[in-house]
């Protein structure tokens, strides 16, 4: 038994080695990220969140309750438009301070994940490290990182994962203010991102893992956090299947959703463990990436059984592990597709970004489980280290693609070269630089692609118009008034006829 006068010491001494692992942690992170302080932003939503959008520019008390009663791209996360109207105010569209945030959100993950693996560990240092490391460095986190309107995925997880550690504190200290603490962080995470409507499912699972048997006291004490989250998954639904919003592809449900579902969670499984040939962007009409078939949905649903006829979820930290395998499969099952409601987007690393963290919990506490004997435990920490490295010399790679528009269009169409909306918004990109030729290069192809997009017609044809090509505009900018009035856009199609309007008849000046 330790001796009374050698406690404070021990505890000393814990703290200061949770502090240097946490430490290390940051670092790591920062030392990944830190490039993307140099970014721009990229015509993938940052003009529909930010650089366009009226709701950020008003902070009087009308434009707050305009931002608390609006969606934004279909999307209803108001505390993240809110964020970005207060970055708005102070910075305009310098996209600095914009990066700074999102990379100061990610640390404050990592640390709260660290922290929750510490206590979830039986406040073992060595799980928590591994499972804070992988997190903090993966380059499925490049998304939601260094792109800018990947904040909601940002700042949805810090609620959350607050709201997780203030209830693990609940369990442990049987006190009521723990609770009360974390259902309203829950509720803070409802209204940045509709995904986070799982937290009340994850924290019954945190009661399972705890010993607390499912009882109608536990699903009452959560009630509010239950009805909160029905009503925002509702409404979410609601508003990506209504026919204005306009998505391509709207499904049905069928009993084959579930291996397509299947299918996508061992995609992202896959991409965890190895992160290897990413996009920045997976077209929905393109399907899963290789790999992804019905072969691959079989072998995830195999893997089920095999883990439970193994170690990994038995014995000391069992629990644990299995919580944090199914942390990871309950955080995925909003984008897994098994209701699936069309968009532009297949998957998206930054839908993992939440999801990566049950994963990581499942990785720290399976290593430290693989290697329980001390004369192992330097081999784990140097092989976790050298994973570390790979994966953070990876993400340095992959955060490229957000640079600018030009890099994640050029990486998309890399990926995807006959997708039609990635040579479109390349243009859209060169025509915003003012390079006129490369945008009519790349307008042509997307019509080529897609003779029905009427926006290619429209940059082409006012790139030509900066030109002086003015026979050339007026074809491609009639083209796109007739597209749009046969799709009925009328209103759009009434900007188009005002940009001919403003334009002479024939590249030839009249002769005096």
């Amino acid at each position: 038994m330790t001796p009374p006068e050698h406690q404070p010491e021990a505890r000393t001494a814990g703290a200061a080695f949770r502090l240097f692992a946490l430490l290390l942690i940051l670092i790591a992170g920062t030392a990944v990220f830190f490039p993307a302080l140099d970014f721009d932003f990229v015509n993938w939503d940052d003009p529909s969140q930010i650089l366009n959008n009226p709701l950020v520019r008003d902070l009087s008390p009308a434009g707050l309750t305009r931002i608390f009663t609006s969606r934004v791209v279909r999307q209803y996360h108001p505390l993240v438009t809110l964020s970005f109207a207060l970055e708005y105010r102070l910075f305009r569209d310098n996209p600095i301070p914009y990066h700074l945030h999102n990379l100061f959100l990610h640390l404050l993950n990592g640390g709260l994940l660290f922290a929750l693996a510490y206590r979830l560990s039986g406040r073992r240092l060595l799980p928590a490290f591994l499972a804070g490391l992988f997190f903090t460095v993966h380059p499925l986190q490049s998304g939601a990182v260094v792109w800018i309107s990947g904040r909601k995925d940002l700042l949805s997880a810090a609620f959350f994962l607050s709201s997780l550690l203030a209830y693990q504190k609940h369990l442990e200290e049987k006190s009521r203010g723990p609770l009360i603490l974390s259902l309203v962080l829950g509720g803070l995470a409802l209204l940045a991102k509709a995904t986070t409507a799982v937290l009340p499912l994850v924290l019954l699972l945190a009661d399972w893992r705890a010993g607390r048997k499912l009882s109608p006291r536990l699903l009452l004490e959560k009630l509010p956090l239950f009805l909160a989250a029905g009503v925002i998954a509702a409404l979410s639904l609601f508003w990506q299947l209504a026919p204005e919003a306009g998505i391509r592809g709207h499904y049905g449900w069928e009993f084959g959703n579930i291996l397509r579902a299947g299918k996508t969670i061992f995609f992202y499984l896959k991409a965890a463990l190895f992160p290897l040939s990413l996009s920045p962007l997976y077209p929905a009409a393109a399907g899963l990436p290789a790999g992804s078939g019905p072969l691959a949905g079989a072998i995830l649903l195999a893997l089920v059984p095999l883990a439970f006829f193994t170690d990994i979820f038995r014995g000391e930290g069992g629990r644990t592990r299995l919580f944090g395998a199914l942390f990871f499969l309950l955080c995925l099952l909003p984008v897994s597709r098994l209701v699936p409601f069309g968009g532009t987007e297949e998957v998206a690393l930054r839908f993992m970004y939440l999801p990566l963290a049950g994963l990581a919990l499942f990785a720290g506490g399976g290593l430290d489980a693989w290697f329980p004997r001390e004369r192992f435990r330097t081999a784990t920490i140097v092989a976790a280290l050298a994973a570390a490295v790979f994966f953070g010399g990876l993400t340095r790679q992959v955060i490229g693609f957000w640079r600018d528009g030009e890099a994640f269009w050029s990486g998309v169409i890399e990926g995807y070269p006959e997708f039609d909306l990635a040579h479109h918004q390349l243009g859209s990109y060169y025509f915003s630089r003012r390079d006129y030729p490369a945008a009519i290069t790349r307008t042509e192809r997307a019509i080529e692609l897609n003779p029905e997009i009427a926006y290619s017609y429209v940059i082409k044809g006012l790139a030509h118009r900066e030109l002086g090509e003015t026979g050339e505009a007026r074809q491609s900018l009639s083209d796109a008034r007739r597209i749009l009035e046969e799709m009925g856009r009328t209103a759009e199609a009434l900007r188009v006829s005002a940009y001919l309007r403003e334009m002479p008849d024939s590249d030839t000046p009249d002769d005096e």
